[in-house]
């Protein structure tokens, strides 16, 4: 798994639970995510610590995340709508114990 595959499984980690798998792309892309998501992967994978695009990077690697299975989207009946799914649960647990992260992602 990528660094911003593995970043935003953590961040859509604080954002669902096993009963309530469902999240919107607002609560994900907010600010205060992006900056995490920044300062997450300088810290722990020594990448740039001023990346462009951040935005539009996390919506790829969301639709990547689609892509393999781990994620659900909604569109088009409700846009903006994605749902985490037992094989998204699964690999957030790997990503979570390989990295000793059992609250997600720390400040």
């Amino acid at each position: 798994m990528t660094r911003w595959k593995t970043v935003l499984m953590l961040l859509i980690g604080k954002l669902v639970l096993p009963e309530q798998p469902v999240f919107y792309r607002t609560q994900l892309m907010k600010q205060d995510n992006q900056d995490t998501a920044v300062k997450f992967l300088h810290q722990f994978f020594n990448y740039k610590e001023h990346p462009e695009k951040v935005e539009q990077t996390m919506q790829r690697v969301l639709q990547d995340l689609r892509d393999d299975g781990y994620v659900e989207f909604f569109y088009p009946i409700h846009p903006g709508k994605y749902k985490l799914t037992k094989s998204g649960y699964k690999k957030l647990a790997q990503i979570r114990e390989e990295l000793c992260l059992w609250d997600g992602v720390s400040e």
